[in-house]
């Protein structure tokens, strides 16, 4: 049984990556490149007080979003971050319904395991929406590494997309 489905990850490199394009898999992410995130939150607009707690996979629904949370070591120092979410090519390891689209954003502030869909830090940036299809990677911010920070981003199901995954912790590809 495979356990990995996808990725989201900020990937870090001497040049940048175009934001928001889509981007056929090369399978060349090594592990020294990829910054996994350090905290994943399900919050429900359903159940707006519930802090969810830490989960390793990501659950968007309708009513469910998935909060992020990566911090950025000194070690990235004068490098460019992407924030990517990869997807395998075999759909069986994860679930993505029709119409596949998800939205993204960047919050203003850092998200802890008490964190609900009440409490979460509004948003800073909105990074619009993509048409997910398996076997792709979606860049979807590009920016100078904020080393020694907490960056905490949202996906957000569009038109009714579910969106469900184990997050790869590894620099591997799925």
């Amino acid at each position: 049984m495979k356990l990995l489905a996808a990725i989201i990850a900020v990937f870090l490199a001497a040049t940048s990556i175009n934001a928001l394009a889509l981007v056929p898999r090369t399978n060349d992410f090594s592990s020294s490149e990829f910054e996994f995130p350090h905290l994943i939150l399900n919050v429900d607009s359903n159940d707006p007080n519930k802090a969810p707690g830490s989960s390793f996979s990501s659950n968007v629904t309708p009513t469910i979003s998935t909060i992020f949370k990566f911090d950025i070591p000194t070690s990235r120092t004068d490098k460019t971050c992407s924030l990517t979410l990869i997807l395998p090519n075999d759909p069986s390891v994860f679930t993505l319904t029709t119409p596949n689209k998800i939205g993204f954003s960047q919050l203003d502030g850092g998200v802890s395991t008490g964190t609900t869909w009440n409490n979460k830090p509004p948003e800073l940036a909105n990074f619009g929406t993509q048409t997910l299809q398996p076997g792709n990677s979606y860049p979807i911010h590009t920016f100078p590494c904020p080393v020694g920070q907490e960056l905490s981003y949202m996906t957000d199901s569009v038109d009714g997309t579910l969106l469900n995954y184990f997050q790869n912790s590894g620099g591997s590809n799925p």
